[in-house]
């Protein structure tokens, strides 16, 4: 088995899929998302692509982003996996919780999934927005349990928006409403000892300093 790493799917199958062929995936890896997966939806179209998706012969392993049915996400229950606790919407997909520690194939990845919608003005609430798009307390105070847990130390981070400095070096735009989980990601970015971050939500792909890519339509083999 191969892992492998992308950006925002937004639901996309045709999209997915060729992403997964140019890069030779084979069947039985594990595609690891960072955030708005789009495909656990109850519209039309992202359920149509939902049921394709599941018959493939591949893992699909996301965490959170900020474009997710939220409300349909928190109906499926937690369970064991890999160390933590995850949703498991199908044999194949599977959802890697905000605050949760995962080891895979030996390596520790810790999640934490969220982020704010600059679009929010153009959306509804309750039918493509959802106020749980970013974490709660609750989920800020479990993640800091984890990771005390591990003594700060991980070999990976998998986010959806990234560390206020990193946002910062990309020269995107920080919003005042997403503050509070920018600058908490700045915290971890100070005290948790990791290898690699990985993060979506900026449609970009790009290599940054102290070990952070942003991931959008590039697939990266991890081992």
């Amino acid at each position: 088995m191969s892992l492998w790493i992308t950006g925002d799917t937004h639901g996309g199958y045709d999209g997915l899929m060729g992403r997964l062929a140019a890069n030779g995936v084979m069947p039985g890896d594990t595609v690891l998302i960072t955030g708005d997966f789009g495909f656990v939806s109850d519209h039309p179209d992202d359920r149509i692509s939902y049921l394709k998706l599941r018959r493939e012969p591949f893992c699909f392993c996301f965490i959170d982003g900020n474009h997710e049915d939220h409300r349909l996400l928190s109906e499926y229950p937690a369970s064991g996996w890999n160390g933590g606790k995850a949703q498991v919407i199908e044999q194949n997909i599977i959802r890697l919780m905000r605050g949760e520690l995962y080891n895979i194939e030996g390596r520790t990845f810790f999640c934490m999934g969220g982020a704010y919608s600059h679009d929010k003005s153009c959306r509804r609430e309750g039918y493509n927005w959802f106020a749980e798009e970013q974490p709660s307390p609750e989920q800020y105070a479990h993640a800091d349990l984890t990771l005390e847990a591990c003594c700060g130390r991980v070999d990976y981070i998998l986010t959806h928006t990234a560390p206020l400095s990193v946002i910062h070096e990309l020269g995107a735009v920080v919003y005042e409403q997403e503050s509070v989980l920018d600058n908490y990601l700045e915290k971890l970015r100070n005290t948790v000892e990791f290898q690699r971050w990985f993060f979506g939500h900026y449609h970009t792909d790009r290599e940054l300093s102290g070990g952070f890519t942003a991931v959008y339509d590039r697939m990266i083999k991890l081992f």
